[in-house]
């Protein structure tokens, strides 16, 4: 769970169903980050691992790391397999949806209809009941391309109508579909082996404390993501 001691992040971001994203110029940063914040919400998150083929690991991956159990990895190697799909495939399941339901009811499923496949499958390995689940996706530059911003917020209602939190790597100047997501984080690090002296700047979501919207934090001085990186950096 998230260290009591740090002041960072308000406490109902790791007790309810969230979205964050966290973008920057530095692969290795961003993905770290995502990590921290995935398991202090919960040690039986989910990772999706959106891989290129022939791309040889970087010394700083999670994955590579071995903090990933393999059970919770689950291997991307096209990007088409994140993509929406069409809700006219399902269309059988609308049988099964009362005259009477309202309006949310059905956008909750159709929301959910729209997943990809993938995404039905983790969402139906059930967080625990007293906290979310999380939904970790680094690398997420890789996919966006194969759906339209517009589509983002369906895609984390989905989630978040699960019970589950979905935390999204970017390591690219951030476009149009940011906007929907409840946190947002930019790491300017560029070189790992900084990382201590890099800024966290809240672009959205956090009204006050240290990393209030508009603030910026080294990293070296937030102990969730500190934890990580020292630990990932540290040399034998």
């Amino acid at each position: 769970m998230a260290d009591d001691g740090d002041r960072h992040f308000p406490s109902l971001l790791f007790d309810r169903p969230t979205s964050i994203l966290v973008h920057g110029p530095s692969r290795d940063l961003v993905n770290l980050a995502v990590f921290a914040l995935a398991e202090a919400t919960s040690p039986q998150f989910q990772w999706v691992d959106i891989r290129v083929p022939g791309e040889t690991r970087s010394a700083l991956d999670p994955v590579g790391l071995g903090w990933v159990p393999g059970d919770r990895c689950w291997a991307i190697e096209s990007p088409t397999a994140l993509r929406p799909t069409d809700i006219g495939a399902n269309y059988a399941m609308f049988a099964y949806l009362r005259a009477d339901e309202s309006p949310a009811a059905i956008a909750q499923v159709t929301d959910f209809l729209r997943l990809p496949d993938i995404s039905q499958r983790i969402l139906a390995t059930r967080p625990p009941e007293s906290r979310p689940g999380v939904v970790a996706v680094p690398n997420a530059h890789r996919v966006m391309a194969t759906f339209g911003a517009d589509q983002v917020p369906s895609i984390l209602n989905a989630h978040r109508n699960s019970g589950f939190s979905v935390y999204v790597g970017y390591a690219e100047a951030i476009g149009a579909g940011g906007e929907a997501f409840d946190l947002v984080l930019h790491l300017d690090g560029v070189d790992p082996a900084d990382w201590a002296s890099s800024g966290c700047r809240s672009e959205k979501g956090v009204d006050s404390g240290p990393l209030a919207e508009g603030s910026v934090v080294r990293l070296g001085d937030i102990p969730l993501f500190a934890r990580a990186m020292t630990k990932a950096t540290r040399r034998p």
